[in-house]
């Protein structure tokens, strides 16, 4: 068997994506294990995936360009040209002719397709007929940045020419790795200078006082230092302001309907620096399984599991903050999860928004009087944002919006937008997409 390299390791997670429509972060991970690849060669192997996956829509528009015959490629020789097209366009370390020969080697009974379309690629680039912005600039920018053109149309609608071409550019960075420093056994200076004794690029982040980037680490988050000793949590500065504006007091009684893997549910626990109780209410009793041993490893102890439906939950009635982090499109995690925007499709954040009104009515009837439900989704579209809140505010009149900037602290108000809301973007804030409304109830 040859042995792996980059490429290979690259070409075998995208063809899982494409087959199974599996996560490309899951099967890197258990194939990079398996690799025996160094260091240098597992960043390249991540690299050439998630580039792939971010410029799809472009790479196939070339490959398509100077495709002699116009048939259906096999997906196995169009994820080699893909990987080939990524390096010759997007990366200026590695010589153009080595991605050829590399492509050409994969290749196998395409040898000749291969060689001859990325050749003819080479010399005749300028003749790519990338469509005119003045004539149709939806599908310009929807190939300039590789999105779905349906899902650019409706950002232009939203948010305007200049606005959607930042988001898109902001969608193709890869995100840096955002820390929340665990306040119960460190603090944000402490880590920031553990870290940059250590070598690596650290600095505090904007809006959230416990977080902390670190740039290029070069490594899993699990081999830092600290990450054992459970100094942090891995944690975008947009989630850790969703935590901050529910702002739980000291010994208050929190639920978290849909809790994943906990991340937020264990932010909430330290910030009230465990003189309170968390519920963690989840689905899939694998996610609470992950959530328990972060919780031992943070030394956490006030968050409790529940594998439960939120819609089949008995009222309680009692909690004084429920949070409800709802299932959503996740347009907003698309530095992270580029994938995402060639899964959604353009009837979904309609039909999901029918889901989170329904999980927004069962978490309201577990919040106590005078309690505070607050619902946040890692997305941008208005119907699974404003529009469900509207809807929600609309049909429940003890309830009532409670601004965010009334709630945050300093750093992070600028997240507050005009009408009450938490909006983190990517292209604003360099932040993941997070939208959060903080509800009192009467």
């Amino acid at each position: 068997m040859p042995k792996a390299d980059a490429r290979s390791v690259a070409l075998k997670a995208l063809l899982k994506v494409e087959k199974s429509r599996a996560f490309p972060d899951i099967i890197l991970r258990r194939d990079l294990s398996l690799s025996g690849l160094d260091e240098r060669d597992a960043r390249l192997a991540t690299e050439l995936t998630y580039g792939v996956i971010r410029h799809r829509l472009r790479l196939d528009f070339v490959i398509d360009t100077f495709l002699r015959e116009k048939k259906k490629l096999d997906t196995r020789v169009r994820c080699i040209l893909r990987i080939a097209l990524y390096q010759i366009l997007f990366l200026d370390r590695i010589p153009k002719s080595a991605a050829v020969n590399e492509a050409v080697k994969a290749a196998g009974w395409a040898k000749s397709l291969v060689n001859g379309l990325l050749r003819r690629a080479l010399r005749e680039m300028e003749k790519v007929p990338w469509p005119d912005p003045g004539a149709d600039l939806a599908s310009h920018l929807s190939l300039k940045y590789s999105h779905p053109v349906w899902l650019v149309e409706r950002w232009l609608g939203e948010l305007g020419a200049e606005e959607t071409a930042r988001l898109l550019a902001a969608n193709n960075q890869v995100a840096p790795l955002t820390l929340r420093a665990n306040t119960l056994k460190t603090s944000q200076k402490e880590l920031v200078r553990l870290l940059g004794d250590a070598g690596f690029a650290a600095r505090p982040g904007r809006f959230a006082p416990d977080a902390v980037i670190v740039e290029s680490p070069g490594r899993s988050p699990g081999e830092l230092p600290g990450f054992r000793e459970g100094l942090f949590q891995i944690q975008d500065e947009g989630s850790q302001a969703v935590g901050l504006l529910g702002a739980p007091e000291r010994g208050a009684r929190v639920l978290d309907c849909c809790a994943g893997l906990g991340t937020k549910a264990l932010h909430l626990a330290m910030l009230m620096e465990e003189t309170g109780s968390v519920d963690a209410l989840d689905l899939y009793a694998w996610k609470l399984e992950a959530l328990k041993k972060d919780a031992a490893r943070l030394s956490i102890s006030s968050v409790a599991t529940m594998a439960s439906d939120l819609l089949e939950f008995a009222p309680q009635a009692g909690y004084d903050l429920v949070l409800l982090d709802a299932p959503c499109t996740g347009l907003g995690t698309l530095r992270r999860n580029p994938d995402i925007k060639w899964r959604v499709q353009r009837k979904d954040p309609r039909r999901l928004a029918g889901v989170q009104m329904e999980l927004l009515a069962s978490a309201a009837a577990q919040t106590r009087p005078g309690g505070a439900l607050v619902y946040a989704v890692c997305t941008i579209t208005h119907e699974e944002t404003g529009g469900v809140i509207d809807a929600f505010l609309e049909g429940n009149s003890r309830f009532s919006l409670e601004p965010a900037s009334r709630v945050l602290p300093p750093a992070a108000k600028v997240l507050a937008d005009p009408r009450g809301f938490l909006r983190a973007m990517p292209q604003r804030h360099e932040t993941d997409g997070f939208f959060a409304a903080r509800l009192a109830r009467a």
